[in-house]
């Protein structure tokens, strides 16, 4: 199997999850699709929290879920607080975090996108695949 560190798409981010969380991001991956092409269609933004307690594997699972999703051609941005949270104001950690993010798809000889973005089609025919 190939390793995480060489970016191999061969990678299966859920190669060690003994509790089959690759299920529930499966799940959340058709929810999450179908609710943003509902809220595209009324142009409306969507909040999810994921809440446990300390240790119970929410960063397990949300970065694994984000490798999970970029190895399917989407853009994930994962904030960790612990590491990227040092400002008083929040917003200023998820606006950093995602700017670095970003910077990979721009040429800033250009300011064009380098990768391109999905369309709405594309998140409303994703959704609905195999309903």
């Amino acid at each position: 199997m190939a390793s995480e560190e060489n970016g191999s798409a061969a990678f299966d981010p859920w190669n060690d999850d003994h509790l089959r969380r690759r299920e529930e991001a499966d799940f959340l991956k058709k929810f999450l699709l179908g609710r943003t092409a509902e809220r595209a269609e009324r142009k409306q933004s969507f909040v999810l929290n994921i809440d446990a307690p300390w240790g119970q594997g929410k960063s397990f699972f949300l970065t694994r879920f984000a490798k999970a999703l970029e190895q399917d051609g989407y853009t994930a941005v994962v904030i960790d607080a612990w590491a990227d949270d040092h400002a008083a104001d929040p917003l200023v950690a998820i606006l950093v975090v995602q700017s670095r993010h970003l910077m990979d798809w721009i040429d800033l000889e250009s300011f064009r996108l380098i990768r391109p973005a999905f369309t709405d089609e594309l998140i409303r025919r994703e959704a609905f695949e195999g309903l």
